[in-house]
């Protein structure tokens, strides 16, 4: 059907020209959009959770915590980078005003051991925390953690997580299979829409 497949054209094309220029996102699903969840480690409770203040699309992960004995949770995944490249890695977090614990970091694992810690003063409003990491010459695989230290109270929001090449910290992109995984959804939606419409 032409009138289908032209709509599916116009909509890819909108998708990729909403791509703003800069460093390419190596981290699929930094916005958190598909709902899917990674390891968690700890006592903080992880989910991802539709949000009105979700800095881009429409989901946040979030960790919240009531226990009362102080634990230390992450959530993440491996990814493999290139050997002697350097990467600059960035979050937005949002602290609850509840929020009980000692520190909440971007924290890269397996050969990196960097961190960057935010701002516990600032409550209820975003900020970016940028982790440069050096190249390194071992070492191709990375853990990319978000890591909430000693919580008992509160939450902590997570938005628009983003690895790209290089020392500069660039506005957030989705990652070009981010991009694609929606072209497919929105096909397949007109392709059963159609169906459907046909019966």
């Amino acid at each position: 059907n032409k009138a289908i497949q032209a709509k599916l054209d116009a909509l890819s094309t909108e998708k990729v020209d909403n791509i703003e220029i800069g460093g390419r996102n190596l981290y699929i699903d930094g916005s958190f959009e598909s709902g899917n969840t990674h390891p968690v480690r700890g006592g903080g409770l992880w989910e991802i959770i539709p949000s009105d203040i979700a800095r881009s699309g429409s989901n946040v992960l979030k960790c919240e915590y009531n226990n009362t004995t102080p634990r230390n949770s992450y959530h993440g995944r491996d990814i493999s980078l290139n050997i002697d490249e350097v990467y600059t890695f960035s979050v937005w977090v949002n602290i609850s005003s509840d929020f009980a614990g000692s520190r909440v970091a971007l924290y890269l694992e397996k050969g990196y051991g960097l961190s960057k810690s935010a701002n516990l003063a600032i409550r209820d409003e975003w900020q970016k925390l940028i982790l440069y990491a050096p190249n390194n010459p071992t070492n191709r695989d990375v853990r990319v953690l978000l890591y909430v230290f000693g919580q008992t109270a509160g939450s902590v929001l997570f938005d628009e997580l983003k690895v790209e090449k290089g020392n500069k910290a660039t506005d957030w992109t989705p990652a070009p299979e981010d991009v694609q995984a929606e072209i497919d959804d929105a096909k397949q939606e007109a392709l059963t829409a159609a169906g459907n419409a046909q019966n």
